[in-house]
């Protein structure tokens, strides 16, 4: 997906090839998905936020944005050092800073996260920075929306995945296979979440809205039935403990067990 500025409707819009509102090529060539009031201003960042949104009827919406660009270390929030407009992000001990303003931080004690229910374990992960997911090495946080993905291994080909999506936390289910590998399965996270649905990944509970830096404290469901007569993403049931709600799901269990060059492929039960 992108934003740009579209001269056939004189607006800034958000456009994603594979998303159309129509089945014949857009008129105005901008294929918008939100598009904002018309302007001729340059900078995007001086652009009134009122958008216009396209979900099968077209409505408004608030949009928000910042540059990704820093000037001098306290646009970073004191936790990194700004070097050619960019953030680089401490990694001192007992604490990782993440975000391109290093604006989420990431404790050791958070390395794994535990479920109240059924006291499963969730780890962080890392990816092989060179593509080679045979050998590694594995030096790169696996991560979405500046946040970390955690991982909850389930055989040595399912796994599922906790995955930050913006304003919520998913957790994904997969099956690892010649037609869906760790590969497949890093593209798709990475990718809008919008296709999710279309994938080999089965969306099985979800938290509440949240803008927290990892999961503890925050309240999660399951998803039961779906259909017309529930809500966007089914009928939703409260995975704490004693069907409470207000109590959130996970606690922190401790640093990462694991070197973090070597996958995780220990069996452990279903949550």
């Amino acid at each position: 997906a992108e934003i740009k500025y579209c001269e056939g409707i004189s607006a800034w819009v958000f456009t994603h090839k594979h998303i159309h509102k129509f089945t014949e090529p857009d008129e105005t060539g901008c294929n918008w998905l939100l598009r904002s009031e018309e302007t001729t201003e340059f900078d995007l960042l001086n652009v009134a936020t009122k958008w216009k949104v396209w979900v099968g009827v077209i409505g408004q919406t608030d949009v928000s944005y910042s540059s990704n660009e820093c000037i001098e270390n306290i646009d970073c929030n004191l936790n990194g050092d700004c070097v050619n407009s960019r953030c680089q992000c401490y990694n001192r001990t007992g604490v990782e800073y993440l975000g391109t303003h290093c604006e989420v931080k990431l404790e050791d004690s958070c390395q794994t996260l535990i479920g109240e229910s059924h006291n499963e374990t969730w780890h962080i992960t890392y990816n092989p920075s060179n593509g080679n997911f045979d050998d590694g090495p594995f030096d790169t946080l696996r991560e979405q929306y500046s946040r970390p993905v955690y991982t909850l291994p389930i055989s040595e080909t399912e796994e599922c995945v906790l995955v930050y999506v913006g304003d919520r936390w998913f957790g994904l289910c997969y099956k690892l296979g010649e037609d869906f590998t760790w590969e497949h399965g890093i593209m798709l996270m990475a990718e809008s979440h919008g296709f999710w649905g279309g994938t080999a990944m089965t969306l099985g509970f979800i938290s509440d809205k949240t803008k927290k830096d990892n999961p503890v404290g925050v309240d999660f469901y399951f998803i039961g039935e779906r259909g017309d007569q529930f809500g966007p993403f089914g009928a939703l049931y409260p995975a704490q403990l004693y069907n409470q709600t207000g109590r959130g799901y996970y606690r922190c269990g401790g640093p990462l067990p694991q070197l973090k060059n070597a996958q995780n492929s220990s069996e452990v039960s279903t949550p």
